[in-house]
């Protein structure tokens, strides 16, 4: 093994052939990147939007609990069969690794851990479903694809983050979303109306998103030549995938408690909840990605100032635009969704908070993360999946939906308390909780940054829209 990390095995091309690589420059992390990256997940979290409505009304709250039934475990196995392979490919490549030789890496570990991962959940599939739901066990079979679409997906997007190519990030991420837009809208017009063909369409959609993905990839390298050593990505990522698999299991507990404890058709309702309470807290998804870059280039304790910052900006949207979407919940989700999920009102507007809480937790999580230190979020989920279980076990058999959204609350809570804790340990002194707390100068500073921002984006296309319709044909 090469003490570079690449693998001595692999046998490099002949020096006769010239094979194009990829800058090896790690990018800058600026305001244009928070933008760039809360624009695209904004219009991401719209598409997904439109997509929710379009599946509620579709197939009403029972057949959109199937739905939600079928991807569940697919979902959750994807996740933790990576083990943070993914993390520690942004993280080599955000040291100044050899670009290529990475991606080489990305795509061989992808179709390496998502095929023992498939077979492990095919096996474990039957047994995971409720008795009641065994009806959609071979759809559920047939999305197993998906794991190898998310892997090797995931892998190669990994790079860009690390990198700091947000641009390419963000329109591969992206692509998804208006493909699956647009295929329901089609099996919508063909008269479908059950699982399968909405299923199919959200596989088919990943799978030409990540197809997209691998395409510029394969523009700019060879697939044989030096291989970065998977074994040193799988070394580095131990750290990272005990908290994947904490993650994970954080991320879907709520989803699976439910599919076990209540009927589909409950899950069908909350699943409609949990997309209307959601719509803002794509921004905070986003500038975790960013913040994330930010830690992982910046040198071990250094970067808090940048990161309270983010969280200080995620404060005040919360507090603007969460309170108004929660004064618009009971009127907005009946017109929207339908009158058949009048049912997922009030689970909606206790989300609202739950969803603020995890938002603010996802950042301080991801810089840690970004600096190595993957377990404090691992420690901060544990808690919280400790309390969401607890929480929602006995809630639901008294408040039902609810009983689980107080889960909710009370896990993102507990998340974010124990997430503050480790930041201020890591951090030291350049830590105050004083500097989490949004004052009048991060008002005017974001606004004047967006000022700014639409001004350069409006003297761009004075400059050369003008120029660009001329040369058109």
């Amino acid at each position: 093994m090469a003490a570079n990390g690449h693998s001595s095995a692999t046998l490099a091309p002949p020096p006769s052939v010239e094979v194009p690589t990829e800058p090896r420059q790690n990018r800058s992390i600026g305001f244009r990147a928070f933008i760039g990256t809360g624009v695209t997940s904004v219009f991401m979290q719209a598409c997904t939007v439109l997509q929710g409505i379009l599946l509620a009304r579709l197939l009403g709250p029972t057949g959109r609990g199937e739905l939600a039934a079928v991807i569940l475990w697919p979902n959750i196995f994807a996740g933790i069969g990576s083990f943070g392979s993914n993390i520690a490919l942004s993280r080599i490549v955000a040291r100044g690794e050899d670009t290529v030789a990475v991606t080489r890496a990305a795509i061989v570990m992808g179709l390496a851990t998502a095929s023992v991962t498939t077979l492990v959940c095919y096996l474990m599939l039957p047994v995971l479903l409720p008795a009641d739901q065994r009806s959609v066990l071979p759809i559920a079979n047939l999305y197993l694809l998906y794991i190898l679409v998310n892997h090797v997906g995931q892998n190669l997007l990994a790079i860009d983050q690390g990198t700091g190519n947000f641009r390419r990030f963000n329109v591969a991420r992206m692509l998804l979303y208006p493909v699956n837009l647009l295929l329901i809208v089609l099996a919508a017009a063909l008269g479908f109306a059950d699982v399968l063909p909405f299923a199919v369409a959200l596989l088919v959609a990943n799978t030409i998103a990540v197809v997209y993905r691998l395409y510029l990839a394969l523009r700019h390298i060879t697939l044989i030549g030096t291989l970065y050593s998977p074994i040193q990505v799988m070394v580095e990522s131990l750290r990272f995938g005990v908290a994947r698999i904490v993650e994970t299991l954080y991320l879907y507990a709520d989803k699976a408690l439910l599919l076990w404890l209540l009927d589909v058709r409950e899950l069908g309702l909350y699943t409609a909840a949990l997309a209307a309470s959601g719509v803002i807290n794509s921004l905070a998804k986003s500038s975790g990605l960013v913040v994330f870059t930010i830690a992982a280039q910046s040198e071990s304790r250094a970067g808090f100032q940048r990161v309270a910052e983010t969280f200080r900006a995620m404060v005040l949207m919360w507090a603007s635009l969460g309170t108004g979407l929660l004064l618009a919940m009971p009127y907005l989700l009946p017109l929207v969704f339908g009158r058949a999920y009048a049912g997922a009102v009030v689970a909606a507007m206790l989300l609202i908070p739950g969803s603020a809480l995890a938002g603010l937790s996802l950042v301080l999580e991801q810089s840690m993360r970004g600096q190595g230190r993957p377990f404090a979020g691992v420690e901060a989920r544990i808690a919280g999946l400790v309390v969401m279980t607890s929480v929602a076990y006995f809630g639901s058999s008294y408040w039902g939906i609810s009983g689980v959204c107080f889960g909710v609350i009370a896990a993102q809570a507990m998340g974010l308390t124990v997430m503050i804790l480790h930041v201020r340990h890591h951090y030291g002194a350049a830590f105050a909780v004083a500097h989490l707390i949004p004052t009048g100068t991060d008002v005017r500073r974001l606004a004047g940054r967006a000022k700014h921002e639409i001004a350069a984006r409006r003297a761009a296309w004075q400059k050369n829209g003008p120029a660009q319709k001329r040369s058109m044909p």
